[in-house]
């Protein structure tokens, strides 16, 4: 009650956080890939992604319908599994998108290992999970889904880290050289060497 009435003779407020307690799922049992699908179905001005690997055909059918929304959305791969196992195939067709390729912080011998997606500035899902087949039939993973703006303020520092070092990648480049799949990406017949973009 004293403290109550110091903090009141003394003119200060002391408001609750607004932000949630964040949400955990798992792989085997919650259905991940429904849990994003709802979450970019219910985006309403912009995305960032940062994915090591992406060759769900859901989840890049969930982009597109954001992009025809009229979404800005932003996508930062790993360039040697991106290339390697053909996992990017028909982001030509989704509007509102901008691909870049950021690699290692030791130039070619690691990897662009996050997984993570900002939905809005309001809402960061990150975890384990790869968003392909293998992550959401096959492997134990999981994601966190988080509201609160200290938390996501870094991620969002983060983004912009990768972006900023990252090469664009025009989509009609893309375009008959990757192909989407329920599981194993399709790959063709033609190999093709990796290419570096430089920025715009």
């Amino acid at each position: 009650m004293r403290l109550v009435f110091l903090m009141g003779f003394l003119g200060l407020v002391v408001t609750p956080s607004a932000s949630s307690p964040p949400e955990a799922y798992f792989s085997g049992r919650d259905h991940i890939d429904q849990k994003l699908i709802s979450l970019i179905d219910q985006s309403r001005g912009q995305m960032e992604m940062a994915l090591y690997e992406f060759s769900s055909r859901p989840l890049a059918q969930a982009l597109e319908r954001a992009g025809d929304r009229g979404i800005q959305m932003r996508l930062v791969l790993d360039p040697h599994i991106a290339e390697e196992k053909k996992t990017v195939g028909h982001l030509e067709t989704i509007h509102g998108l901008t691909l870049r390729y950021s690699g290692s912080r030791q130039g070619e011998k690691g990897h662009m290992h996050h997984k993570f997606l900002i939905v809005d500035g309001q809402t960061l899902v990150t975890g384990s999970y790869n968003w392909t087949a293998g992550a959401e039939y096959v492997n134990y993973e999981d994601i966190l889904i988080e509201n609160d703006q200290r938390v996501i303020h870094g991620y969002e520092q983060e983004f912009e880290k990768l972006w900023s070092a990252g090469d664009t990648v025009p989509l009609h480049a893309l375009s008959h050289r990757f192909t989407f799949g329920h599981g194993t990406p399709k790959k063709h017949t033609k190999r093709h060497s990796h290419r570096r973009y430089k920025k715009p």
